[in-house]
């Protein structure tokens, strides 16, 4: 990877926080063979733990449950646009 390529995507993690959890959540749909931005995954687990009348929920051990709860929330953000 060239150094501006990973500065700009090191640049679409400022201003968010729990870093470490986005990008875990971008890491694991990408292992999974889907493409999330930092943007995405925060707010999609900001509506997951909004939805559970939390703040930022602490991220599950399970890789698979967190890809889970990602695919869910799309579906309910972006289900009349597919």
């Amino acid at each position: 990877m060239k150094l501006i390529e990973y500065l700009k995507i090191e640049k679409q993690y400022d201003d968010l926080y729990y870093v470490t959890d986005i990008r875990r959540i971008v890491n694991v749909m990408k292992d999974k063979g889907v493409e999330i931005t930092p943007k995405e995954a925060n707010k999609l687990w900001n509506m997951y733990s909004d939805n559970q009348d939390e703040g930022w929920i602490v991220l599950p051990a399970n890789d698979d449950e967190i890809f889970e709860i990602i695919i869910k929330y799309a579906k309910i953000k972006y289900g009349e646009e597919i």
